[in-house]
């Protein structure tokens, strides 16, 4: 077991084309109904292997696959719990990729970076993870390399003033992020990657006042396709894209689209 990140507290069927999109994400989500709020989410993947894309110039690449708490709607004092590994290809001191472990308590009008974890991952390593809320405030972290039978030791995060946990949606995402201080829109270039797929993927949710957890699985998603602006011809081209696969066992496959 390794140990958690300095200042982190340890503790003991296929479904159609997505029909929403952005510039940065691409994966599905989940919505609870009738009050409920998620109390928990996970998932699994294998880290996709990267690359340069044909023909591109830019000198770095950047995609970070994650599950992740509250970041689908837009309310007050909105945040993102959210864990996973990145992805990154770059040409220059020298051409190669770069594999992590990170979390990140993403919040609405802060900078708050993403955190390296101590936990070795690389291309086509299996990856486990689960985000647990523990009150309006405090999430756990568990994060496990399935390949090398390496468990993080889980850790809890509290989120950033002013924010709460609403429980609103829950996330399995691919995503290329922003440099710190810019806004989606001025995302990193995406990589090329390999296609994989999120595995055992449900969500919990309460009722207000309950104590039963209530499953959400794949079968409810709504799938996202991230999209880029391009210059010449003026226009957009979909760039990355999700679909869902219900039988015989449920998944969410992720694909990069090239031109």
């Amino acid at each position: 077991m390794i140990a958690p990140p300095p200042g982190i507290r340890p503790i003991a069927a296929i479904a159609s084309w997505p029909i929403q999109k952005s510039v940065n994400w691409s994966g599905g989500y989940v919505v609870p109904s009738g009050g409920r709020s998620f109390a928990s989410v996970m998932g699994r993947w294998t880290v996709p292997a990267v690359s340069r894309p044909f023909g591109s110039t830019a000198q770095e690449f950047r995609s970070s696959t994650w599950i992740g708490l509250d970041g689908q709607r837009l309310y007050l004092d909105s945040s993102l719990p959210q864990i996973g590994t990145g992805q990154k290809w770059l040409t220059a001191p020298y051409a190669g990729a770069e594999y992590t472990a990170w979390f990140q308590w993403w919040a609405r009008g802060q900078d708050n970076p993403p955190e390296d974890l101590p936990l070795p991952v690389d291309a086509g390593h299996e990856i486990s993870a689960i985000i647990t809320v523990l009150d309006d405030r405090t999430v756990r972290f568990n994060l496990k390399n399935e390949t090398l039978g390496i468990i993080l030791q889980a850790f809890n995060a509290s989120a950033p003033a002013p924010c709460r946990i609403s429980g609103a949606t829950a996330e399995w995402i691919m995503e290329r992020p922003s440099p710190m201080g810019s806004d989606g829109w001025d995302a990193y270039p995406l990589p090329d990657y390999s296609p994989f797929a999120f595995t055992g993927c449900v969500a919990e949710s309460i009722a207000p006042g309950g104590v039963s957890l209530q499953d959400h699985d794949l079968d409810s998603a709504r799938l996202i396709r991230m999209y880029e602006i391009i210059a010449n011809p003026p226009g957009t081209r979909t760039i990355s894209t999700a679909q869902r696969v219900l039988e015989p066992a449920q998944r969410l496959e992720l694909t990069r689209i090239t031109a």
